[in-house]
């Protein structure tokens, strides 16, 4: 049965002494108060380092980067951009200053789709350019007029590719499709010569 005191403390045991009362009185506001410092730092946790993730992930679509290519980037390890991504730890205030400048980057999605880009032409000296997109990337100063320039005849690349793979592959199905044709045609005429 719980018993409310002279000092207003409903309890099942009573504070009987002020002693009782102000450590009862301390113990509730305190933990009254470690729930919302608690609440608090997980709030501002939680909307601070999804947003450097979020952006990090943007960045790896966008620009067809591996993780790996992003981390050489940025200078770290692997394992610290992947802790990045899982909101484990923060990025050093030069990495966010870097990964804001390549989030900048990112072109907005207007009324045309952006095409993939093809890994292989990441890796490789584009045009005039004279470097991949990985060397200027990793670049300390890097040019964003030069990387939106190199992004975009990497796309146009990638899109030339794409329909020449597949126009070849629609050729190559109907040449397919044609032998396949013969073939039948010589099997069916071997039967019929063979059961006369």
């Amino acid at each position: 049965m719980d018993v409310i005191d002279i000092y207003g403390i409903e309890s099942s045991e009573k504070a009987t002494t002020p002693s009782g009362y102000i450590e009862k009185e301390f113990e509730r506001m305190f933990s009254s108060a470690l729930s919302h410092i608690i609440s608090l730092g997980s709030n501002v946790q939680s909307s601070v380092e999804p947003i450097a993730a979020d952006k990090i992930r943007a960045i790896l679509s966008y620009f067809r980067l591996s993780k790996s290519d992003l981390a050489r980037i940025l200078q770290v390890s692997r394992p610290a951009l992947y802790a990045w991504l899982n909101s484990e730890s923060e990025p050093s205030p030069d990495n966010l200053r870097t990964i804001r400048k390549l989030y900048s980057l990112i072109e907005p999605l207007g009324t045309e789709t952006l095409f993939p880009i093809f890994y292989g032409y990441i890796e490789r000296p584009v045009g005039a350019f004279k470097k991949s997109l990985l060397e200027a990337l990793s670049e300390p100063e890097f040019s964003e007029e030069e990387i939106r320039a190199m992004v975009k005849e990497i796309r146009q690349m990638s899109q030339k590719r794409a329909e020449q793979l597949a126009e070849n592959e629609a050729k190559s199905k109907v040449i397919l499709s044609e032998e396949s044709k013969k073939k039948i045609l010589e099997d069916n005429l071997l039967s019929i010569y063979r059961g006369v």
